[in-house]
């Protein structure tokens, strides 16, 4: 997901920046007028090995993967890098930061999502439709679509309007320009992943979840209750019911890989994939990671909820609070406001909260 507007200098002076916040103490955003003036987004080999985490006084900071404190806890919120910033809320307004604490980066809109590929989803208004915003904070795709997705191999899922009783409109494809690749005519759509997206045919509740290709063809025929996109080979799908779910991992050609035996799956990353087990009181139980053969890891540790690894560390629920979470016609989002959140690294051994 690199843009192409990466400069010598710039990564020249981020790799600077890196080693300095090794070296000193917990930083925070600057207090001066104005933002950092940075030639654009750095990209993504230019994100840190930064992780946002909350401290006992309810407001986030920024760890490394030792677990240390490198930029000091004082938003209200915070989520994970990407391409090089990350995305702070601080006394309700929208922030971008880097790898310093320092502000590069303040969009005049009511809700804005972490960039990707360039383009990060935003609202200007609270009740408005949905746009996209380039690194500048202008909207360069203008504010049109009813539901909006994240741009994926250069796509986003997007929903022009509220589909009626009367109304074919859809969930459909738009490229980076904001002009529709893919018509509007399915009733869920997510992201694309290994040149595949899930989607369902129509919004009868009938109908099931497939897969198709950059060309809106149908790759792996419309056979799940529900579906989520593919990383490194896999997809998780639904082969049960939306009240017996039955989770597993396809492959690019539709065959079952991973047995499908979970309540819930999430995508793959780094080797690994997040599944939650059946409760034997009904519904979901305890999240675990599994390998690409389905093997169990860590020693089977089991949590209240689990992300899939990024740059080394996995962020995890440990502290008895799980997510709520919505399975819509777009992409499943998880509700993590009320989730006490720590990481494990790749030998599942916790990082944060430390253990000492």
């Amino acid at each position: 997901m690199n843009t192409n507007r990466v400069f010598i200098g710039l990564i020249v002076m981020l790799s600077l920046a890196i080693l300095s916040v090794a070296c000193e103490s917990p930083t925070g955003p600057t207090e001066d007028d104005g933002e950092q003036q940075l030639d654009g987004l750095p990209g993504e080999d230019a994100n840190p090995n930064l992780f946002p985490v909350e401290a006992d006084d309810d407001d986030w900071g920024f760890i490394d993967p030792e677990g240390e404190i490198q930029i000091a806890a004082q938003f209200d919120e915070a989520e994970h890098f990407v391409e090089g910033w990350a995305r702070v809320v601080d006394d309700g307004d929208y922030l971008f930061i880097d790898e310093t604490g320092q502000v590069v980066l303040r969009p005049d809109v009511s809700y804005v999502d972490s960039f990707s590929e360039g383009l990060a989803r935003a609202r200007k208004d609270a009740d408005g439709q949905w746009g996209y915003i380039d690194d500048s904070g202008d909207f360069t795709i203008s504010p049109q679509f009813d539901l909006a997705g994240t741009f994926a191999e250069g796509f986003a899922a997007v929903r022009p309007e509220v589909p009626g009783d009367n109304s074919d409109d859809g969930w459909g494809y738009i490229d980076s320009s904001g002009e529709f690749a893919i018509e509007p005519q399915f009733g869920g759509a997510q992201r694309f992943g290994d040149g595949l997206a899930p989607v369902r045919e129509d919004f009868s509740l009938d109908n099931d979840w497939g897969f198709i290709n950059s060309d809106g063809e149908f790759e792996i025929e419309a056979a799940y209750e529900s579906a989520k996109w593919f990383s490194e080979g896999l997809a998780p799908v639904n082969t049960g019911d939306s009240l017996n779910p039955a989770w597993g991992y396809i492959d690019t050609s539709g065959e079952l890989v991973i047995e499908d035996d979970w309540y819930d799956a999430q995508p793959f990353s780094e080797g690994s994939g997040p599944v939650q087990e059946d409760s034997q009181f009904g519904g979901g139980g305890s999240w675990l990671y599994v390998d690409s053969d389905g093997e169990e890891l860590f020693d089977e540790d089991r949590y209240d909820f689990a992300e899939p690894f990024s740059r080394g560390l996995g962020r995890v629920s440990i502290s008895g609070t799980a997510p709520d979470y919505d399975v819509g016609g777009g992409e499943t989002e998880y509700d993590l406001s009320e989730t006490d959140l720590g990481y494990i690294d790749e030998d599942g051994n916790q990082v944060w909260p430390s253990d000492d």
